[in-house]
């Protein structure tokens, strides 16, 4: 996203997320070769994941805004929310008998009782 990026470790600014990413290194050089973060300890499969990851750890994020899911950043609360539904909404209940999908087990009960009430009710 386009902005500011500042180092909450020395304050250094940016105003590319690359140019910012590539001065963290100089604060991860004793991390990188481990591929663990050293906030939070979470362990990523290559050097380029850990490096995305610890991002939301460095930035000063007053005015970002970070999918938990995806460390992707906003601007926006409402970009946040609208990315989360996009992306990361799984749907849980799909009628098997209509194919037809739902967010809440309340929501395909009402379904099956209304348009499927004669017929077997299975879900998943």
């Amino acid at each position: 996203s386009a902005g500011e990026y500042i180092c909450n470790q020395c304050g250094a600014k940016y105003t590319s997320l690359d140019g910012f990413q590539t001065h963290l290194k100089t604060h991860l050089d004793t991390v990188l070769p481990k591929l663990t973060c050293p906030q939070c300890n979470k362990e990523f499969p290559n050097q380029e994941s850990l490096l995305k990851h610890v991002t939301i750890h460095f930035m000063i994020t007053s005015t970002y805004y970070i999918c938990e899911s995806c460390d992707k950043q906003f601007t926006s609360v409402d970009d946040l929310q609208k990315h989360l539904l996009d992306m990361h909404t799984f749907v849980f209940f799909r009628c098997t008998l209509c194919q037809e999908v739902f967010d809440s087990k309340v929501s395909i009960q009402l379904h099956l009782a209304v348009k499927h009430s004669n017929e077997k009710k299975v879900y998943r």
